[in-house]
């Protein structure tokens, strides 16, 4: 059975009224340049009605095999770019900071 390890840094939430908590597919390698903080943010359709605070767990997905690794990563939405003449109608940027890494390693 797979061992979940969770790292959890210390920081502290920017926004906590009427956050909501998305979980998104993500694939690679943008779910690993997310998690060595190479890429501190998303482009995403705006289907969600994403906001600053909101929480967001991107989730590592296959989508050849059209699974999920189990690992995630965990953020806070710090800023929300839309509206804006270089973005595609009904998509955003937004800003994240990690609260959270979720590593799932299998006993082999």
């Amino acid at each position: 059975m797979p061992e979940q390890i969770t790292i959890t840094p210390n920081v502290r939430s920017t926004k906590n009224e009427m956050k909501k908590t998305h979980y998104l597919k993500t694939v690679q390698p943008y779910f690993e340049m997310v998690g060595n903080r190479l890429k501190p943010f998303e482009v995403r359709k705006n289907d969600r009605n994403f906001e600053e605070g909101d929480e967001v767990y991107l989730q590592e997905y296959d989508p050849k095999a059209k699974t999920y690794s189990g690992h995630q990563i965990r953020c806070e939405i710090l800023y929300v770019l839309k509206d804006f003449p270089a973005i595609k109608k009904d998509y955003v940027v937004f800003g994240i900071k990690i609260t959270q890494l979720i590593v799932v390693r299998s006993h082999t």
